[in-house]
């Protein structure tokens, strides 16, 4: 690894450096003991030198040095190469952090379906980021081990995701006016079943697996890149493209048997509930942010 790239990209953060042989000695203490705890992972100099001035940023220069003594090596690499999407970084991710971020949840979360679904919030969170955002995991700075830092952003996930539940009141429902706009002869209709077509979309919603539930969400309602959803489930953007195909596909499905149990068969029900269904896929945007999935506090996640 080249030392002068490694101090440059410190000096960003850190533009007191000063470089000299000192300093040097301490930055090749640094990298063997990263490269002897994770020695299939590799980070780019420049990544490296970036991590390090994160770590130190707001020391003085006289107690940059004996900072740097205390670093925790291992873990600010492994942190600095996820944060770049180094294959065998986040596969160390999966098998030493992630079982971490399973203890965090299981302390605050009992039900297994939003335990799974919190996961992939978590991997989202920490691993995927839109260029030339950092992912959050570079945000680390070695305050502390990296597996309780970890700990720390799955707990306050969960807590947040409790805390910002929104709770159901009879009568409280908004489905978006372009899902129900319609002819003014089913205006009345539209009215009368607004309530059903909101429970339809919950029950439908709250019954998928909980990665097709995420990937609905991540996609229609936070507006993800396909891309940077195919990184975070490791799979190829294709698919990725498949999942949430099935997963529209199933929550139509579900959408219409649930609208239409409650509908009946009345000509003029029928064709809203036709409306509706066309207009379905478009709205899933307006519909994932609105208040359609206010519902009763259940077991399972919101």
């Amino acid at each position: 690894m080249d030392g002068s790239d490694v101090v440059d990209a410190m000096r960003v953060l850190l533009p007191d450096l000063h470089d000299d042989d000192e300093l040097r000695a301490r930055l090749r203490r640094l990298h063997d003991d990263a490269i002897r705890a994770h020695p299939s992972v590799a980070v780019d100099a420049r990544a490296w030198g970036a991590a390090l001035g994160r770590a130190l940023v707001g020391e003085s220069s006289a107690e940059v040095r004996g900072r740097m003594d205390a670093l925790p090596a291992a873990d600010l690499w492994l942190a600095a190469a996820a944060a770049q999407g180094v294959p065998a970084a986040i596969e160390t991710f999966e098998h030493t952090l992630m079982p971490q971020v399973d203890r965090a949840l299981r302390r605050l979360v009992s039900s297994m379906d939003e335990t799974q679904e919190l996961r992939q919030r978590v991997r989202v969170h920490l691993l995927v980021a839109e260029p030339p955002a950092l992912p959050r995991i570079g945000q680390y700075r070695g305050r502390g081990s990296l597996a309780g830092w970890v700990r720390t952003v799955a707990g306050r996930l969960a807590l947040n995701a409790r805390r910002d539940a929104p709770r159901y009141v009879d009568g409280e429902v908004d489905l978006p006016e372009r899902l129900l706009a319609s002819t003014p002869e089913l205006t009345h209709l539209r009215e009368e079943y607004r309530e059903v077509f909101a429970r339809a979309f919950r029950e439908a919603f709250t019954g998928l697996p909980p990665r097709s539930r995420n990937l609905l969400r991540l996609r229609h309602g936070e507006e993800m890149p396909l891309d940077a959803l195919a990184q975070a489930y490791q799979v190829h953007v294709s698919t990725t493209s498949r999942w949430l195909t099935a997963a529209r596909e199933a929550l139509l499905r579900r959408f219409t048997e649930s609208a239409g149990a409650h509908l009946g068969d009345a000509v003029a029900v029928q064709e809203l509930l036709h409306l509706v269904q066309s207009r379905f896929e478009g709205s899933l945007r307006v519909l994932l942010a609105s208040r359609v999935l206010d519902g009763p506090t259940t077991d399972e996640p919101v």
